[in-house]
């Protein structure tokens, strides 16, 4: 991916048991999470903006799909300088 391109992560989950999904992407000096919608299809498709990838800096970056699993929470979350988001 070159810098200002629009980047695309899609999917598809075969048991629709989510209305959501979280995307966890972190790299070099980046780090976002965010959460895309899961259509009645089971198919979900999240945007990585040209204005975000102009700002990348070279190197890996990774991505993670998190599905909430059977109870329907997201167990694993974000928690900044001793802070968390609550995921109820």
């Amino acid at each position: 991916m070159a810098k200002g391109d629009r980047f695309f992560v899609s999917g598809f989950i075969r048991t629709v048991t989510a209305s959501n999904l979280t995307i966890w992407i972190f790299g070099n000096n980046y780090a976002n999470v965010d959460t895309v919608p899961v259509k009645s299809d089971g198919t979900f498709q999240y945007e990585i903006r040209q204005e975000t990838t102009r700002s990348l800096e070279q190197g890996p970056y990774y991505i993670v799909i998190q599905h909430p699993g059977e109870n329907g929470r997201f167990e694993i979350i974000p928690e900044v300088y001793g802070t968390s988001r609550n995921s109820d």
